[in-house]
C-alpha cells in the first residue's frame, strides 16, 4: 500500500485514506457485520488503534491529504449516541498520530444523513481540519427519479440534502461528496434526471467531490474475474473513454469556483446541468464555461459583466437575443429552482432552452405540472456565483492522454459535429465540401423563401409550382443532410492509426460514398435555383381569406344548423373564409366593406379591383361605363358578393351586378343594422345574429380576460360573470370590456368595474344603444388611474374607494412604476421614486414642494427657505424627538412624522396648516399634547396609532372634515367621549386600544350618520349580558374585533354581527365555549350569519373543547389556532348535528389552516372535505394526536399549489390517510417545515 501511494506521489495525486471495512470483502449491506461498532465484524477498540497506526505510518507522506474514519455506517445497530462517542475517538486517534491530515467524518444510513449534527455538534480538540462526507446517488432515492415529476423530485431530494448535510456548508465545515456517480451506458431515467440536478447543486455550492469511479474492470470481484465497472470512467480496456459526454458534464465540477487561492471580482455564470456547458456571452450557445465571458445577475436581468448588454426573451421558439435598452427579467421557477423564465406581455412564463445545435431559445416551460414522464433537463439552468478565475479540467486532459481517441472531445470537450471535421486534416475531404456547399444551398434557399414571402404578402401574388417544388427538395435533402451528421461521431472513431486506416473498411467506404452520392445532389438542388420570376398574380376572383377574430364563441354548428351568436361581420367573415378554403363551386368570391355614407363609384372600385379592373383610364369612367365593365366581366362566371355593413339599399344593376337566382347560381350576402333595409334589398326573411346567450356571452368572456387572470384570486371568475352580465350578450362590448379586464388581477378592480358598468349602462332602449356606455369603461378607466394621492372620493362609500385605490396600484404595477414584491406590498424602484418628486416640483424647479428625509436618521427638522411653498412633507423614520419650531406651511396637504422618537411638539406647529389633509403621528412617544388642533381645518386622515397619548388632542372634535381616525394600540387613552361631534367619520380605528366600547360609546358611534368601518377591542366579560350590538348599522360597520379576558368567563357569547371581517380572540384562558348570539336583525341561526368574516385567530385559550361556532362564517379564508390546550375538535360532530337543520358543508373557501400547539386536537371534521381553496394546512408543534385529515382523493382543487407542512418527518408519518389514492395526492404536497 505505501508502495502505491508513493507512485501516486511521484504523479503528483493526492490520495485520502479510506477505511472500508474491517472483514475483507465487497462493500456493503446492512447485515454484513461490517456496518457500526459493534458488529461481529467492528470492535471499536481494534478500529481507533488501527485508526491511529495508519495515521502514524504516513504521517510526513506529503500527498496523503486526508484520512475517512469509515465508510458508509449503516445496520440495524446504528444509533446518534454510539456516533459521537465512537467517531470522536477515532477523530482524536488520527489527530494525535498525524497532525497534517484532514480528518473525514462519515454520517449515518449509508452516509446519506448528517441531521443529527445540527442540533448537537461535534466537539474535538482540535479545529480547522475537520471534514464532513455525503454519498448520494439515484438509487438513494428509490425510484422517486422515474416515479416523480422531476422538477418536484428534484426540489424534495434538494430539500433532504440540505437538511441531512448540506446545512453544514452555512456552518462552515467542508462538505465531501464522497461518492456519486453514474452507469455511463446511458439509458437510464433516474441517472438522467439525477445526475442534472446534483451537478445543479454542486455547482451551486462549490462542493468538493470524488467520483465513483475511474475504474474500468476489477481483476477478481465477487468472485467474477474482469467483471465491468459501468459507474467507470474508464472503458473496460482501461485506455479509453465509457462515456464521451460524461467528461464534460463534470467539466465545471472540476474547477475551484470559490474560496481561497487566486481572487477575481465576483461574477456568474449560467450552467447548463444536462450537458455541462454554459451560456456563452458572444454566440449566445452553449459553449465550455472557461471560455464564456462572466454574466452579471442583478435585479433579476443578466447582463454581460462590465458592458451595457442584456439577455432579452424574444417570444416562444425564438432565440435569445441581447439588448441595451430591453431587459427580460429573469427568475428561477419550478421546484427545482433550475428553470430560468421571463414573463410575456400575456403574463405566460418562457424559460430559457436549448435547441439541438446548442443554440438558447425561450420556450414555454415544461414540466411545471405533476407529470412523471416529462423530461425538463434541456431548461434546466443554474446561475452559479465565482470569485475564482477558471481552469481547464486537470482530470479531463490526464485522461485525453491516455487514450488515441482522446482527440474526439476537442479542445473543450464540445460534441463533435460535422462542422469540426475541418479541425482534423485526415477526415474525408468530400466532407468539409459537402458542408459548404449545403451552407451555400441554406443561404440561397433562405433567399428565395424571403423574395417568395415579400412577394406573397398583400395577397395579390402565389408562388410558382416549381418554386415550391424546389423549396420542398431541399428541405428533404436537409434532412438527410443531418441524418449524415448522426453518424459522423462514430465514423470518427472507426479511424485509426492517425486516422490512415480503418478498423472497418467497407462501412467506412459505403460512409464515403454516401458523401459523394449527397455532394452530387446538393450540387444538382443548387444549380436549378435560379429562378427569373418567383410569383406570379392570383387568379382573378380567386377568394380571399379574411382576418378574423382570434376568439369566436357560439358559433361552432353556425354554418351547418344555426346562425347567430356572434357579430355580424364576424358571421360573415366565416363564411367568406369558407368559401375561401373550399372553393364551393364558385368562379369568383368578392369582399366589399361598404359602411355609412358609402357611394356606388366606391362600392364600384373595391369590386373592379377584385376583377383586375385597375388604372387611371377605368377610375375616371362613369359609374355607368364602371358598371358595364363589371357586367362584362361577371356575367359569365358563377360568383359569390358579401357586402358588410349596408346602412342603405344597394341597387346591384346599377353596381352592375346581376342579381343572384337559381337559375345563374349566384349569391349576394350582406349586414346591416335595420331590418328595413333588409326589405329595401328584397330579403323577407332575413337571418337575425342575435346577441350571445348567457352561456356563451361568459364563454367568450373568459376566454378574452384569460385562465390565468380568472385564476389570480378566488373571487375573480364570480365577479367576472357579473361583468360579463352587464355586457347583455353583446360580442363587441365581450370583446372589449374582456380585453380591459385581462390584466387585472386584483378583486378589488374586479369589483370597482361592476360597479362602475352597473351606474353607468342606465335607461337605453335597445342593445345597440347598450354600448357605447358600457365602452365609456374602457376609456374612463384611464382618466380613473391618474386620480392619485388624496383625491379618491369616499362619498359613494369606504369600499369603493378602497377598490379604486386597489385599482390605481395595479395600475401602477402594470406599467412598472411601482413593483410587486409579493401578493400584499408593493415597492417603487428609486429612479421612478425620483421622478415621483421631480414632477410636482415643476419638474425641478421648485424642489422644496416635496421635503422627502424618510429613514435618513435626521434628529431635527430640516432647514426650508421658503416652508410657504412646500405642499408634502415626509420625515418618517428618523430620530426626531422634540419639534419646537412653529413653521408656516399654507399650502402643506401632507405630513408624514410616524416611526420617529417624538415626545414633544410645539404648540404652534399646527397654526399655519389650513390646507393639511393627512397627517401621521403613529409609532412615536407622545404622551400629550401642548399644542391644539383647531387650525387644521382640512384634515381628513389622522393617524395616532402605538402612541402613548392619555387623552385626545386639544381642538380634535372642531375638526368637521376629519374622516379617518386611527387610535389603534393607544394602550393609555382614557376616553372618547364627544366623538359623536366628528361628523364626517367614516373610519375609526380602536383595536388593542384602552378604550373598550360601552352603551355611553355607542350611542355616540350610533349618531356619526357617515361611519361605515370601526375596529374595536373588546373584554370577553362585556359580552355577558349587555345589548351593545343592537342597532343594525353598527353591527354591520364594526369589521374587526379583538376579544380578550379581562375577568374570567366560561362561556363566551358572540353577537352576529353581519359585518365582521377579522376576529382575534386570546388569552382566555378560563374560556370553555363560545356560543352565538342572535340580534335583532338577524335572528336566525339555521343560516349563516358571519356573511362576511374571513379571517379567525384564537390564541391561547385553553378551556374550549371545539370551534363548531365556524359553521357559521361561509367565507372564512384564515384560520390559526394555538395554544389552546384542550381543544379536541376544529367541528364537533355532535354539536354540529345539534344546531343545524341543515347540513352544512364547512370550510368552502378556506386558504390557510394553522394549528399549533393542541395537544389533545384529535379532528379538523369527520369527514374528507373539497376545500377548493386550501392552499397551506400548517400543523406546527405540539399536535401529537393529529393523525386523520379530513382529505380525500378529490380533496383540494389545486393540490400542486398546496403545501401541509409539519415540524419533522415523524409528524407526517403519524398521519392516517383515507387509502392509498390519498396518500399517493398528496404526499408530494407534505413538506417538513
Amino acid at each position: 500500500m505505501f508502495m502505491v501511494v508513493t507512485k501516486l506521489g511521484n504523479h503528483n495525486v493526492m490520495v485520502i485514506l479510506d477505511n472500508h471495512l474491517t472483514k475483507s470483502g465487497w462493500c456493503c449491506a446492512n447485515n454484513d457485520g461490517n456496518g457500526f461498532f459493534g458488529d461481529n465484524f467492528f470492535d471499536p477498540t481494534v478500529w481507533t488503534a488501527a485508526l491511529s497506526k495508519m495515521a502514524a505510518t504516513f504521517n510526513g507522506v506529503s500527498n496523503v491529504v486526508g484520512m475517512s474514519l469509515r465508510n458508509e455506517l449503516r445496520g440495524p445497530k446504528q444509533n446518534v449516541n454510539d456516533w459521537f462517542k465512537y467517531m470522536q475517538q477515532g477523530a482524536e486517534a488520527v489527530h494525535s498520530a498525524n497532525k497534517n491530515v484532514l480528518v473525514i467524518m462519515s454520517g449515518l444510513s449509508f452516509d446519506t444523513g448528517l441531521s443529527f449534527i445540527m442540533p448537537r455538534p461535534v466537539h474535538l480538540s482540535f479545529t480547522g481540519k475537520l471534514v464532513f462526507e455525503l454519498h448520494w446517488y439515484s438509487f438513494s432515492d428509490g425510484n422517486s427519479w422515474s416515479t416523480n415529476n422531476s422538477n418536484d423530485n428534484c426540489g424534495q431530494v434538494l430539500n433532504r440534502i440540505r437538511n441531512n448535510g448540506g446545512f453544514l456548508l452555512n456552518q462552515g465545515f467542508p462538505l465531501f461528496l464522497r461518492e456519486f456517480g453514474i452507469d455511463e451506458r446511458g439509458g437510464n431515467v433516474n441517472n438522467d434526471r439525477y445526475f442534472g440536478c446534483l451537478t445543479g447543486w454542486a455547482a451551486e455550492n462549490d462542493v468538493d467531490w470524488s467520483l465513483w469511479a475511474l475504474t474500468g474492470t476489477y481483476y477478481l470481484r465477487q468472485g467474477v474475474v474482469g467483471l465491468n465497472e459501468y459507474y467507470g470512467v474508464l472503458d473496460s480496456d482501461w485506455i479509453s473513454v465509457r462515456n464521451s459526454s460524461f467528461l464534460q458534464k463534470i467539466s465545471l465540477l472540476q474547477s475551484t469556483l470559490q474560496g481561497p487561492g487566486p481572487r477575481t471580482d465576483a461574477y456568474n455564470l449560467v450552467f447548463h446541468p444536462l450537458t455541462g456547458l454554459c451560456l456563452d456571452t458572444t454566440m449566445l450557445t452553449l459553449g465550455p464555461c472557461n471560455s464564456s465571458e462572466p454574466w452579471s445577475y442583478t435585479k433579476k436581468t443578466l447582463r454581460i459583466e462590465d458592458q451595457p448588454l442584456c439577455l432579452q426573451s424574444n417570444g416562444p421558439e425564438n432565440r435569445v437575443t441581447m439588448s441595451r435598452t430591453d431587459c427580460s427579467i429573469w427568475q428561477t421557477i419550478s421546484a427545482s429552482r433550475m428553470h430560468l423564465a421571463s414573463t410575456t406581455s400575456n403574463n405566460n412564463p418562457l424559460c430559457l432552452d436549448v435547441d439541438a445545435t446548442n443554440n438558447i431559445l425561450a420556450n414555454p416551460c415544461k414540466c411545471l405540472s405533476m407529470d412523471s414522464s416529462c423530461q425538463p433537463m434541456s431548461q434546466w439552468f443554474k446561475i452559479i456565483n465565482a470569485t475564482r478565475p477558471l481552469k481547464s479540467s486537470k482530470l479531463y486532459k490526464q485522461l485525453e492522454n491516455l487514450s488515441p481517441k482522446s482527440d474526439m472531445f476537442g479542445e473543450s470537450s464540445i460534441p463533435m459535429s460535422m462542422p469540426q471535421w475541418k479541425l482534423y486534416p485526415q477526415s474525408p475531404p468530400e466532407s468539409s465540401d459537402l458542408q459548404k456547399i449545403m451552407g451555400a444551398l441554406k443561404a440561397k434557399r433562405d433567399d428565395v423563401q424571403r423574395k417568395v414571402d415579400r412577394e406573397e404578402f398583400t395577397g395579390h401574388r402565389r408562388r410558382l409550382a416549381q418554386v415550391q417544388v424546389w423549396l420542398t427538395s431541399i428541405l428533404t435533402m436537409e434532412n438527410q443532410y443531418n441524418e449524415l451528421l448522426k453518424t459522423s461521431d462514430v465514423e470518427l472513431e472507426r479511424l485509426c492509426l492517425c486516422r490512415l486506416c480503418s478498423k472497418n473498411v467497407k462501412k467506412s467506404y459505403l460512409y464515403g460514398k454516401r458523401v459523394m452520392v449527397m455532394l452530387r445532389e446538393v450540387e444538382s438542388l443548387s444549380s436549378q435555383g435560379e429562378f427569373d420570376a418567383v410569383t406570379d398574380e392570383t387568379p382573378i376572383g380567386e377568394g380571399e381569406e379574411l382576418p378574423i377574430q382570434h376568439t369566436i364563441v357560439g358559433q361552432e354548428t353556425m354554418l351547418e344548423m344555426v346562425w347567430g351568436g356572434v357579430g355580424k361581420t364576424t358571421l360573415l367573415t366565416q363564411i367568406n373564409n369558407r368559401f375561401s378554403k373550399r372553393g364551393g363551386g364558385f368562379d369568383v368570391v368578392i369582399w366589399v366593406v361598404v359602411s355609412q355614407n358609402a357611394t356606388v363609384h366606391k362600392i364600384q372600385g373595391s369590386i373592379g379591383e377584385k376583377l383586375g379592373l385597375l388604372g387611371k383610364e377605368w377610375e375616371e369612367k362613369s359609374e355607368m361605363k364602371r358598371g358595364q365593365d363589371i357586367h362584362n366581366v361577371l356575367r359569365k362566371k358563377k360568383f359569390v358578393l358579401f357586402l358588410d355593413d349596408i346602412w342603405e339599399k344597394v341597387s346591384l344593376d346599377v353596381i352592375g351586378v346581376r342579381y343572384p337566382n337559381r337559375v345563374n347560381g349566384c349569391k349576394v350576402a350582406f349586414t346591416t343594422r335595420s331590418r328595413e333595409v333588409c326589405g329595401r334589398m328584397g330579403v323577407d326573411d332575413p337571418i337575425e345574429v342575435c346577441c350571445l346567450h348567457t352561456d356563451k356571452a361568459w364563454d367568450l368572456f373568459k376566454k378574452k380576460v384569460g385562465e390565468n387572470t380568472l385564476a389570480s384570486h378566488r373571487d375573480i371568475p364570480e365577479l367576472a360573470r357579473k361583468v360579463a352580465g352587464k355586457c347583455r350578450g353583446l360580442p363587441l362590448a365581450l370583446n372589449v370590456i374582456g380585453e380591459t379586464m385581462a390584466s387585472k388581477r386584483s378583486v378589488q378592480e374586479w369589483r370597482l368595474a361592476v360597479d362602475v358598468l352597473t351606474s353607468s349602462a342606465t335607461e337605453f332602449s335597445g342593445v345597440e344603444d347598450e354600448i357605447l356606455p358600457i365602452l365609456k369603461y374602457s376609456y374612463d378607466s384611464l382618466d380613473e388611474y391618474w386620480i392619485g394621492e388624496g383625491f379618491i372620493d369616499e362619498k359613494e362609500g369606504r369600499e369603493r374607494a378602497l377598490n379604486q385605490g386597489y385599482e390605481i396600484l395595479g395600475t401602477l404595477v402594470r406599467s412598472c412604476l411601482l413593483l410587486e414584491d409579493n401578493p400584499n406590498v408593493v415597492k417603487m424602484h428609486d429612479v421612478v421614486r425620483e421622478m415621483a418628486m421631480w414632477i410636482p416640483s415643476d419638474l425641478g424647479k421648485n424642489k422644496e414642494r416635496c421635503i422627502v428625509q424618510a429613514g435618513a436618521r435626521i434628529r431635527e427638522l430640516p432647514k426650508v427657505k421658503n416652508w410657504k411653498d412646500v405642499r408634502r412633507i415626509s420625515l418618517m423614520e428618523n430620530d426626531i424627538q422634540i419639534i419646537s419650531e412653529s413653521p408656516d406651511c399654507p399650502q402643506l396637504t401632507t405630513l408624514l412624522l410616524q416611526r420617529n422618537y417624538l415626545v414633544e411638539i410645539s404648540d404652534g406647529f399646527f397654526q399655519s396648516m389650513p390646507k393639511l389633509l393627512v397627517l401621521d403621528l403613529s409609532l412615536n412617544r407622545l404622551s400629550g399634547f401642548r399644542m391644539d388642533m383647531y387650525n387644521l381645518v382640512s384634515l381628513r386622515y389622522l393617524n395616532l396609532s402605538r402612541t402613548y397619548i392619555v387623552n385626545l388632542p386639544f381642538g380634535l372634535y372642531q375638526l368637521k372634515m376629519l374622516t379617518h381616525l386611527n387610535l389603534e394600540k393607544t394602550r393609555y387613552l382614557e376616553s372618547l367621549e364627544g366623538i359623536s361631534e366628528l361628523s364626517s367619520l367614516r373610519t375609526l380605528k380602536l383595536l388593542d386600544s384602552k378604550v373598550r366600547p360601552d352603551m355611553s360609546l355607542m350611542k355616540e358611534l350610533q349618531l356619526l350618520q357617515h361611519i361605515e368601518y370601526v375596529s374595536v377591542g373588546i373584554s370577553s366579560s362585556t359580552l355577558v349580558g349587555e345589548t351593545l350590538f343592537d342597532d343594525s348599522r353598527m353591527g354591520r360597520c364594526i369589521q374587526q374585533v379583538g376579544i380578550d379576558e379581562k375577568e374570567p368567563v366560561k362561556v363566551l357569547v358572540l353577537p352576529a354581527l353581519d359585518g365582521l371581517h377579522d376576529i382575534f380572540i386570546q388569552f382566555c384562558r378560563m374560556l370553555e365555549e363560545i356560543k352565538i348570539e342572535k340580534t335583532p336583525w338577524n335572528k336566525s341561526l339555521t343560516s349563516p350569519c358571519f356573511s362576511n368574516l374571513t379571517q379567525v385567530e384564537i390564541l391561547s385559550c385553553n378551556g374550549l373543547k371545539d370551534l363548531t361556532w365556524l359553521l357559521f362564517a361561509p367565507k372564512l379564508t384564515h384560520l390559526r389556532v394555538a395554544g389552546s390546550v384542550q381543544l379536541e375538535n376544529i367541528i364537533s360532530k355532535e354539536k354540529a348535528e345539534s344546531v343545524l337543520e341543515d347540513y352544512i358543508i364547512p370550510f368552502h373557501k378556506l386558504e390557510v389552516l394553522v394549528l399549533d400547539d393542541l395537544p389533545e386536537l384529535k379532528s379538523i371534521y369527520w369527514n374528507a372535505l373539497p376545500f377548493q381553496r386550501l392552499r397551506w394546512l400548517h400543523i406546527l408543534n405540539g399536535c401529537p394526536k393529529l393523525r386523520k385529515l379530513p382529505l380525500n382523493s378529490k380533496s383540494v382543487v389545486n393540490v400542486e399549489e398546496f403545501v401541509i407542512s409539519c415540524p419533522d418527518e415523524e409528524c407526517l408519518e403519524r398521519v392516517e390517510w383515507e387509502d392509498e389514492a390519498t396518500r399517493l395526492r398528496f404526499l408530494p404536497s407534505c413538506k417538513e417545515d
